[in-house]
């Protein structure tokens, strides 16, 4: 088949007949509203400013694994007219993926570039020292204009991330968080951890509105009314794809504060492991629910056709009330 790619606005529509099915609920109308999420007060008073960045994200030097972070403060797009003040790591949103593998030596340069004191904690690595664990209150914050250093021997494997634990609670809900992986030390030999491509999926909720998300307010109890897919809200989310026979690791992320039920059509996956720990025995399921914090690693093998991939919990399809939304993506198997 060798057709080109529907277009998004065709699978969007295609997407929502298949999962009216699902939630009994009718498409939302096609017109996308603009959101104004200019707050009174100024979360990103760096915004569209020049930054101070490193000159590169990675370097191997005498056997260590150099990865260099700064902070940009920006407007990032969810999706088309819809806007909101960020903080990001090296200006995407998630931040760059560090990946690295057991016993490496590793060293992230960060340089805090925001108006705000910041910090990296490394979600998942056990075995880092308290001066690195980037937790304030134990640890340090890096001030506006400062500098550290955080060094430490990667030792748990598996599927982890990095953020700010300053204030995490909106820290986090401002987007300064990027997936960390740590590969094993010598390949598997059982063949079932063995894939073709693997994809992260970090996994966020968005309160978004006239200063719903302003972290100055030092609100606890938001509003999620977006709910996210690396930066993306369907249908702007990027699709899983390859060819038919393929074997896909997903690697969920739920960086956000609820929980999301993600839902396979024209799938089962087989969960491999459950933050980062490989899971005793691998089992299959078409529901993948992954609480605030979890990590999951679901592994499919690619069929023909287009299918939804999709949070069950109908608020978290939503894009601000409306449905077709939020956490979707689409997995294409092409022959």
């Amino acid at each position: 088949m060798k057709k080109p790619l529907l277009t998004a606005a065709v699978l969007a529509l295609a997407t929502a007949v298949v999962l009216a099915g699902c939630s009994g609920k009718p498409a939302a109308d096609s017109k996308t509203a603009t959101v104004s999420n200019a707050p009174k007060s100024n979360p990103i008073p760096l915004a569209g400013k020049p930054v101070n960045k490193y000159d590169k994200f990675f370097e191997e030097k005498d056997g260590v694994k150099n990865f260099y972070i700064w902070v940009e403060e920006k407007q990032w797009d969810l999706m088309k007219g819809v806007t909101i003040p960020a903080w990001t790591f090296n200006g995407t949103l998630p931040g760059p993926e560090i990946r690295v593998k057991v016993g490496d030596h590793v060293k992230v340069h960060f340089r805090n570039t925001s108006s705000q004191p910041h910090s990296i904690h490394f979600h998942g690595q056990l075995g880092v020292d308290q001066q690195n664990d980037g937790v304030p209150a134990t640890s340090a914050a890096v001030n506006p204009n400062q500098e550290f250093v955080y060094d430490f021997v990667a030792q748990n494997p598996g599927t982890q991330f990095y953020h700010c634990h300053v204030a995490t609670y909106y820290h986090l809900d401002m987007g300064l968080y990027g997936a960390l992986i740590v590969e094993p030390k010598d390949p598997p030999k059982d063949p079932q951890y063995k894939w073709d491509k693997e994809y992260t999926l970090m996994l966020d909720d968005w309160a978004v509105g006239d200063g719903k998300n302003d972290p100055l307010k030092a609100r606890t109890n938001q509003d999620y009314n977006y709910f996210s897919i690396n930066g993306k809200v369907f249908p702007e989310t990027v699709p899983i794809e390859g060819k038919v026979g393929d074997k896909v690791l997903m690697r969920f992320v739920n960086v956000g504060y609820r929980a999301f039920s993600m839902h396979s059509h024209g799938y089962g996956g087989t969960v491999l492991a459950l933050d980062g720990y490989n899971v005793p025995q691998p089992y299959q399921r078409d529901v993948f629910t992954v609480n605030p914090g979890e990590r999951m690693d679901v592994l499919i093998t690619l069929r023909e056709g287009i299918y939804p991939f999709h949070d069950h919990q109908l608020e978290n399809v939503l894009n601000n009330g409306e449905y077709l939304g939020g956490a979707t993506f689409l997995v294409i198997g092409k022959k």
